[in-house]
């Protein structure tokens, strides 16, 4: 996220309004605007909206509800499928941040409040980063342990992705269209490593590349200690999991109070959790998660 970026987040929801009751709806859309650019995690998954806390549906079972071909005069056999409890609550996030007496007197009351969204914006997003990928790794349903972390020198990287997407593809109900859909989060510093420039094919190019053109996947990597020195593989789908937020709130969302001698005070909330749609009642966790152990040292 760039300076240049979060300008014009700011200019485009008009923050320099004077008016109390906008300018905190504008304060709480900044800030989520920012924070979903800046999660890694909101990437990974479908992100819902909700108007209710806590989070109630069912999903089916896999089951064969179609058949081909049918006899002329006769009808598919009826099949009972089951259907999987789905729910979960969502927990309340906050920012907090201020905007100084001295900073109005000084004229930077506009800077101070980018900069302080900025701030909240990407304490925010860390904290949905460890929400979304301790939910995400725990729910990994298949399990690959490299032979050698990345960032050692006999590592193999490619191997190891192409073993968890064997697994995927094996052992989960991916179908076609979501192949372009899978995701591998790693550590910044496994990350770094697929960046680095190689000979692959005669061609001098990144590890990262040739994954992505070869496979199609989307690499992305992460600063959040939640992964610890893993890694994840993952179809980004309804089917997988999802993180879920309040959209509407009896309570307000975005509160401003003048604070005596000090300056005015904002308090943002937003309530969001994760959850991963799990394989059955009696298995919790989903195959469509593939997690790479201990890739780097």
């Amino acid at each position: 996220m760039t300076q240049q970026s979060l300008q014009e987040i700011l200019l485009a929801n008009g923050s320099g309004t004077s008016d109390v009751a906008v300018k905190r709806e504008l304060v709480k859309r900044i800030l989520y605007k920012v924070t979903d650019l800046l999660a890694t995690g909101t990437k990974l998954i479908p992100v819902t909206g909700y108007d209710v806390l806590d989070i109630k549906t069912t999903f089916p079972d896999e089951g064969v509800i179609a058949e081909h071909p049918i006899p002329e005069g006769s009808t598919a056999n009826e099949t009972f499928l089951g259907w999987t409890e789905f729910g979960y609550s969502l927990a309340k996030g906050q920012a907090r941040f201020t905007i100084t007496d001295e900073s109005v007197i000084r004229g930077i009351d506009q800077q101070q409040s980018r900069r302080s969204f900025q701030r909240g914006a990407e304490s925010m997003a860390k904290k949905k980063d460890e929400n979304i990928l301790s939910a995400l790794y725990a729910g990994a349903g298949q399990a690959t342990t490299v032979a050698n972390p990345w960032d050692n020198p006999s590592g193999n990287p490619a191997k190891d992705v192409n073993d968890a997407w064997g697994k995927l593809l094996a052992n989960s109900n991916i179908s076609d269209p979501e192949m372009t859909r899978v995701w591998i989060v790693a550590p910044a510093i496994a990350f770094a490593k697929l960046s680095e420039l190689q000979e692959i094919n005669n061609m001098n190019q990144t590890l990262k590349k040739w994954l992505e053109d070869s496979f199609g996947f989307h690499i992305i990597g992460t600063r959040s200690p939640s992964l610890g020195k893993n890694a994840l593989m993952l179809v980004n789908s309804e089917e997988t999991g999802e993180h879920g937020f309040l959209t509407n709130a009896k309570t307000p969302l975005s509160e401003s109070e003048r604070v005596l001698g000090v300056g005015e005070k904002y308090v943002i909330t937003q309530y969001f959790s994760t959850k991963v749609v799990p394989e059955s009642d009696s298995v919790a966790t989903n195959k469509r998660l593939v997690s790479l152990a201990n890739v780097v040292t």
